[in-house]
């Protein structure tokens, strides 16, 4: 297992426009994630539901599932229930900054197929682009 704890990132929007991004992708999810192809949602409860897709994986397309729990305003949980990270959980805590939201990042990363010593570098490069990507797409909403 490789924990990750991130401090230091934020969102160049208020925490209500990320709580809308963060909502976004119950109907958006490939448009946010391009990576993320024949995404389907599927509620689970009135805060909680499942994401599967398949994901370009060194050429090859992977089946992936989250379970996604929101706890507005304040977090969003994580868990990878099937992919090369199936185990993986992370936590997405959201603070009020003015016209930015700090984001403060727990994750607890496994993984049935990458050995220990790739599995830092990949949790590091998952996370930074699903940060990269909501930021991106933050930049696009009104």
């Amino acid at each position: 297992m490789v924990r990750i704890v991130d401090e230091g990132s934020h969102f160049d929007a208020p925490i209500s426009k990320v709580w809308k991004l963060i909502e976004s992708h119950a109907t958006e999810t490939s448009k946010i994630h391009p990576g993320a192809k024949n995404a389907k949602i599927h509620p689970v409860g009135e805060n909680q539901g499942s994401v599967t897709f398949e994901s370009d994986v060194n050429g090859q397309m992977m089946p992936m599932k989250f379970r996604v729990t929101a706890i507005p305003p304040t977090a969003q949980v994580l868990e990878i229930l099937q992919g090369p990270l199936a185990g993986s959980k992370v936590v997405n805590y959201y603070t009020a900054k003015g016209d930015k939201t700090a984001v403060t990042v727990i994750a607890d990363f496994e993984s049935p197929m990458l050995p220990p010593h790739q599995l830092e570098a990949v949790a590091r490069e998952f996370l930074q682009n699903g940060f990269d990507e909501d930021q991106a797409y933050l930049k696009t909403m009104h």
